[in-house]
């Protein structure tokens, strides 16, 4: 990690740790409004391929409806598995009065059971779900947690790894 560590700084300038369930997360120093997540997976020597072929599509693609995606690579140390990083824009959390509480139902029944939305969403969530059904890859871990808003309040899938699950 203090290798993996080292490189990052000299490349990104690595601010304060994020705290994150799977891979690392830091604020980027000379770049407020980005952050980089770097992942770890040595399960399955193609993940590399099919990591970069996806984030080459967000970034080409450009979707509202996903973090956009600054920069990505791998990185590769001694005699480990290759770690690869993505810098993205930084979102905020959909606070937790708003939405969230119902809104997992909506996911799961229009993205995974192609239900129609509900009348009652919001414009944002309508334009949200929409957008997120006509993306190449499919999302395979759509829940409230996933999802976090852009400095504008439009909504943005995160944990881009669920598209390769």
């Amino acid at each position: 990690m203090r290798v993996l560590k080292e490189e990052l700084q000299k490349r990104f300038k690595l601010g304060r740790p994020i705290r994150c369930r799977s891979g690392w997360l830091w604020h980027l120093k000379n770049k407020p409004n980005r952050i980089i997540k770097v992942t770890q997976d040595d399960s399955d020597a193609k993940l590399g391929d099919k990591f970069d072929k996806l984030l080459g599509y967000l970034v080409e693609i450009n979707s509202s409806s996903v973090v956009k995606v600054y920069e990505f690579g791998s990185i590769k140390i001694e005699n480990e598995a290759p770690y690869y990083y993505h810098v993205m824009e930084r979102l905020f959390p959909i606070p937790k009065n708003k939405d969230e509480i119902w809104i997992q139902d909506i996911l799961f029944e229009y993205y995974y059971h192609r239900k129609s939305i509900p009348v009652f969403c919001t414009k944002n969530i309508q334009e949200f779900l929409i957008k997120i059904k006509q993306l190449k890859f499919k999302y395979n871990d759509l829940h409230s947690r996933n999802i976090m808003l852009d400095r504008c309040g439009k909504m943005k899938l995160i944990d881009l790894e669920s598209f390769l699950k």
